[in-house]
């Protein structure tokens, strides 16, 4: 504030959050002091032109200190005007915080062209660094701006920019790379925030979310593309089929399930009681210790199966379905490599 008997301008009591301030008394005489807090800029304006820009310290209002607006004095009127016209403007050097949220369109995932919404939301942090091309560039050199006007200006030319860089990406992408998005974005954008006098120091995306709709998609093709997405599939296909032929003139509710009995009993039982070798990714029958294709030991036990050195292993695999030697027995649609009991080999590769 300006105090016009003790002529001292300066910013007092500022908010953390306050960006700008404007001092409202603009008659000013030479002799004035200014002070300047380590925290602030503070910058001359007269008739809409930005003139001298003042760092921290205490300072006596002179031709010495205010050379540019000195000048225009000297051109205008000879240094007669005492009082004279001028607008003190304050501009903050802290860290500051601004918030933004978005929603938008993008694609669902770098396989899926399909849009998804995204809706994201989140913090960022700047502080200004050039006063001039700040307040020429946000403020528009408007005297009676605020804090508020400010921070809402700002607020929506990154939700803006941040948007557009958004569509760069797909709404999988940000959403499993939320910290590696964060720093590409914030290097992205400081460019833009650098020619509006700031830097952009940091963006924080908080949560990203989207549509019912999408993430049942996502869930989908997720599962599909997953371990034993095959037999997901298969058992997909088969149920449009029953339905398909359920509504036809001829075919009845169950007609699809009466066609393919065998095929979904399969199918059920595979899933329902079925596992995938880690190593291989064979299909494993709940119970087994060893995978029956590679051997890989799935259930560790220090219990050691004796093998049943009297019983010759068969050459002929049709109809092998006892192992020769721990006696278990062996149901696969193909001979196995490998016991699934004892982990012996008894097809000769």
């Amino acid at each position: 504030m300006a105090n016009k008997d003790s002529k001292v301008i300066q910013w007092e009591n500022p908010g953390p959050e306050d960006i700008i301030w404007a001092n409202p008394n603009d008659t000013l005489r030479w002799g004035t002091s200014l002070v300047v807090k380590e925290w602030e800029y503070a910058v001359f304006m007269r008739d809409g032109k930005l003139f001298d820009v003042f760092e921290p310290g205490r300072h006596i209002i002179s031709t010495q200190n205010l050379p540019l607006l000195t000048r225009t004095y000297n051109f205008l009127m000879g240094y007669k005007e005492n009082p004279f016209k001028a607008t003190v403007i304050f501009v903050s050097k802290k860290i500051l915080n601004g918030k933004w949220g978005i929603s938008a369109m993008v694609r669902a995932r770098e396989d899926i062209p399909a849009p998804a919404q995204l809706k994201a939301h989140g913090f960022y942090q700047y502080r200004i660094d050039d006063p001039i091309i700040f307040i020429t560039q946000v403020t528009g050199g408007n005297c009676n701006i605020t804090t508020t006007s400010v921070n809402q200006l700002l607020q929506g030319f990154f939700s803006e920019k941040i948007t557009q860089e958004f569509s760069k990406y797909t709404y999988m992408g940000i959403y499993s790379n939320m910290e590696i998005t964060s720093k590409k974005v914030q290097v992205n954008l400081n460019e833009q925030f650098q020619q509006r006098g700031a830097e952009l120091l940091s963006v924080k995306i908080n949560n990203i979310d989207t549509d019912e709709n999408t993430k049942k998609l996502l869930r989908d093709i997720t599962l599909i593309n997953s371990q034993g997405g095959e037999k997901i599939r298969m058992f997909d296909t088969m149920d449009k089929m029953a339905e398909s032929i359920g509504q036809s003139p001829d075919g009845g509710a169950y007609s699809g399930m009466m066609l393919f009995p065998q095929m979904y009993q399969s199918l059920m039982t595979n899933l329902n009681n079925s596992s995938l070798c880690p190593q291989c990714q064979s299909n494993i029958s709940s119970g087994s210790k060893f995978c029956p294709q590679c051997g890989y030991n799935i259930q560790v036990s220090n219990n050691q199966i004796k093998p049943y050195p009297s019983q010759k292993i068969p050459t002929d695999n049709q109809g092998f379905n006892i192992c020769p030697y721990c006696g278990k027995e062996l149901r696969f649609p193909e001979p196995p490599n490998f016991c699934p009991f004892c982990a012996k080999r008894i097809n000769q590769i």
